[in-house]
């Protein structure tokens, strides 16, 4: 999986088309921000999390893939680890 490439000149996670993206991700304040509104302060892994699926939203990626990716330590698979921040993001 390719890492997460981000902006020189902003802040911001660099969009394949930014003029269209609702979702801006701030990885120096680990925020996002929907629709120009107020910034939401993540923890580490939920962010990492959501700007993996940003980063391959045309993808269709396994619990597998995405445990991968975010876990690149070696951390056994655990779904229920990756169910639970998928959880935090929906709120």
């Amino acid at each position: 999986m390719p890492p997460l490439l981000y902006s020189k000149e902003t802040t911001c996670l660099i969009d394949v088309d930014p003029h269209n993206s609702r979702l801006q991700l701030f990885p120096e304040s680990l925020s996002v921000c929907l629709d120009n509104q107020q910034n939401i302060q993540l923890m580490p892994l939920e962010f990492a999390t959501l700007a993996i699926l940003k980063k391959n939203a045309d993808t269709v990626l396994t619990y597998d893939e995405l445990f991968q990716a975010i876990w690149t330590d070696g951390e056994k698979n655990k779904q229920y680890r990756l169910n639970n921040l998928i959880f935090h993001l929906r709120k």
